[in-house]
């Protein structure tokens, strides 16, 4: 699909209405396609479709469909379209994606009835580990009233702490990349999320990564437990060793390996 755009929008009720209007398209296939999908990044259903050329000779298109029984569509026009859609799932999260045919430039106007604007578009959320230190990097597609993000962190149990608080691009259709550098770690398996606040104060949770800290710059002989034991090579799950160096120095610590 050539010049292809995706907006996301959070159903705030069980039928919801995305209305286009003042669509006009030159070049190409002088012509569009919109596409409304669900479910997840990777994994997305087709829920409808509509698509009209817009000028003499264009590229027609198929359309309007209806796969899951769940879209009414009226005023279909090659200048704007109404899709009424029921059956949702209040909070769920719907996706359209607007496709210029063979390279047609798209202008056009949307508008929402029970629909909210998702106020942030996680695209990325990744760790690295050098020596003690764990690099955090995450992207956003785009952002609607998005305050901060506040930076969490979990290590030796389940209690997520915040561990820096970034400002974020507050509104912005561009991609916007972060990052936060953690540390001077003990080893060990740390856990991170974030916390995206809108400037309303709601809150929205990232899914949960994880980054391994392993010991730097000793050389260690031998991990013991608590019973004296040598576990160094076949340790697993989680517990507290005592790491032993080779410059005679011993450290005791929570350890966790999955």
């Amino acid at each position: 699909m050539e010049n292809t755009q995706w907006t996301s929008f959070i159903a705030d009720a069980p039928s919801i209405q995305i209305t286009g209007s003042s669509i006009s398209c030159t070049g190409g296939g002088c012509g569009f396609q919109f596409g409304i999908f669900k479910g997840a990044c990777g994994s997305l259903t087709n829920m409808g479709c509509y698509g009209q050329k817009v000028c003499t000779g264009g590229q027609n298109t198929a359309g309007p469909t209806n796969p899951l029984g769940q879209i009414s569509w009226t005023g279909t026009s090659a200048a704007g379209f109404t899709a009424s859609i029921s059956g949702l799932t209040p909070g769920e999260t719907i996706y359209l994606v607007m496709d210029g045919n063979a390279d047609a430039d798209c202008k056009y106007t949307l508008a929402g009835v029970n629909v909210l604007a998702l106020p942030v578009e996680l695209t990325a959320f990744t760790s690295s580990v050098e020596g003690g230190n764990v690099e955090l990097i995450w992207s956003t597609a785009s952002e609607s009233g998005n305050s901060y993000f506040s930076l969490e962190r979990a290590y030796a149990s389940n209690t997520f702490a915040e561990i820096a608080r970034i400002a974020g691009s507050y509104y912005s259709n561009e991609e916007s990349e972060y990052r936060y550098l953690d540390e001077d770690l003990n080893p060990g398996r740390y856990y991170y999320r974030l916390k995206q606040v809108d400037f309303d104060g709601k809150e929205t949770f990232s899914q949960t990564i994880s980054a391994l800290v392993l010991s730097q710059d000793r050389l260690l002989l031998k991990r013991i437990n608590l019973l004296g034991e040598d576990v160094t090579g076949n340790f697993s799950g989680e517990g507290i060793v005592i790491e032993i160096y080779e410059d005679g120095s011993a450290k005791k610590i929570f350890y966790r390996l999955d």
